[in-house]
């Protein structure tokens, strides 16, 4: 049998599987997985890089368009800073043409402003606090402001102090704004952002959750009286205690355990010992509050220029207010659309309660004299057939100015019988709570509810 010629060709040694099956899986013009981890670092590390310069880069873009606006209103500029009216009011100018009106941190109303001149012309984003314009003075760091056009007392004076330590609100967002865009653009280079999840909803924004029940109905026994505004006095509070202090105190009021929703609402702490709650009946409302003060001849002065708190729309608030009990220290604006309603809170010095006014209803659940506890006491025990009998035979009824505590209930005693030479002979004693009737049995030497046999 002929033998087969061999090859004459190099033999090709046959390929081991797993380099085989390597060689499958590897996609034309991929590297191994080895030298793809080594390409994936570079590449993060070129993200990064990119993202730093895109970075300092849009902080110079901005930092250039600032200046730029800046151009051409160099008089705006002797304004920049923080300037204190108060403790409660200070004002921001950016030195560019916007301004912000803050009252207790917490409370910002922006503007814009221009320079005429001596002039000061100040227009605010909310329509409804009024635009104002006035005459200016500034000397090293006090800046004296006279009221003009659309302020209330034209002609009046206000020094503003400069703070020259205190970041504005502007600068505030601005370094925000900037520090935020780094994260971000630092953030984007560190690997895939998650995922939302799916299927999944977003929880209820406060503005979407239904009203307070009890805020609700008061602001419905409100609009039944046809008034504007509901005002509660929950007590008198130290004038030299704090916030935390005057958030304790409406805790603990009896006025917040009939409404609980006072102990959510929010504090304006003035100068004075009287705790208020206001309540503004239209949820689309506003109440305003101003300093006041009185004038030689008795009257009020009020300075509606500068307000001291601007309420939301519908907002409730609690306010501490009036050092003397001759008049008070502030007065209450509420405005809902075209109606408006102005009140300065304080108490009636002829029974303690609050001196309302038109568009005013009072909640407060007032404590009764012992004078007038007796009375309705002794209404409701008159009404009784026992009582009402007695009475027709001729006999008398006494309060003897004591109490006793009967089934938990403080009552006010009372005795029925003659008089008989300037001296009153009990025949019968009573005790009487809020709402209920009891008759003391002698043989029993016991209370029992009146018309219980």
């Amino acid at each position: 049998m002929p033998q087969k010629t061999p090859h004459s060709g190099r033999a090709v040694p046959p390929l081991n599987k797993s380099v085989q099956r390597n060689r499958i899986l590897q996609k034309p013009g991929h590297s191994p997985k080895r030298q793809t981890a080594r390409k994936r670092k570079q590449r993060q590390r070129i993200i990064v890089s990119s993202s730093v310069l895109a970075s300092i880069l849009i902080i110079t873009i901005i930092v250039v368009i600032c200046k730029s606006c800046s151009d051409g209103k160099e008089n705006l500029a002797v304004l920049q800073g923080v300037w204190h009216y108060n403790q409660y009011t200070e004002y921001e100018f950016d030195g560019r043409g916007s301004g912000c009106m803050c009252i207790e941190e917490t409370n910002h109303y922006e503007f814009t402003y221009t320079i005429d001149g001596d002039t000061l012309k100040i227009d605010y984003a909310l329509d409804y606090v009024t635009d104002c314009e006035y005459d200016f003075k500034l000397e090293n760091n006090n800046l004296t402001l006279i009221g003009g056009k659309g302020t209330a007392n034209p002609s009046q004076e206000y020094t503003l102090e400069r703070d020259t330590l205190k970041k504005g609100v502007f600068m505030k967002k601005f370094t925000l704004f900037v520090t935020l865009t780094l994260c971000i653009l630092l953030l984007v280079g560190c690997g895939k952002q998650p995922q939302k999840p799916t299927g999944g909803t977003e929880p209820p924004t406060s503005s979407t959750q239904s009203e307070n029940t009890e805020l609700a109905s008061l602001r419905s026994s409100i609009a039944e009286k046809k008034c504007m505004l509901g005002v509660g006095f929950l007590g008198y509070v130290d004038s030299e205690c704090d916030e935390k202090a005057v958030q304790q105190f409406v805790n603990d009021s009896a006025l917040a355990s009939e409404y609980p929703f006072l102990k959510e609402l929010n504090e304006v702490v003035l100068d004075g010992s009287e705790l208020y709650a206001f309540v503004p009946t239209g949820k689309d409302a506003v109440i305003t509050i101003y300093y006041a003060e009185i004038s030689e001849d008795g009257n009020y002065i009020d300075h509606k220029d500068v307000p001291l708190f601007i309420g939301d729309a519908g907002e409730a608030i609690v306010v501490r207010c009036n050092l003397s009990e001759i008049h008070s220290n502030m007065l209450i604006s509420v405005k809902d659309g075209a109606n408006m309603l102005e009140f300065h809170p304080m108490l009636s010095m002829k029974d303690g309660h609050v001196a309302t006014e038109s568009g005013c209803y009072d909640f407060t659940n007032y404590e009764m004299t012992e004078e007038e506890r007796a009375k309705n006491a002794s209404e409701l025990l008159t009404a009784t057939d026992e009582v009402k009998d007695a009475l027709e035979r001729g006999m008398k009824l006494l309060y003897t100015g004591d109490t006793q505590v009967i089934n938990g209930q403080q009552c006010l005693l009372f005795a029925i019988g003659t008089e008989h030479d300037d001296q009153f002979v009990r025949e019968q004693l009573y005790a009487v709570s809020d709402d209920q009737v009891y008759t003391f049995y002698t043989d029993a030497n016991e209370w029992k509810v009146l018309g219980a046999d």
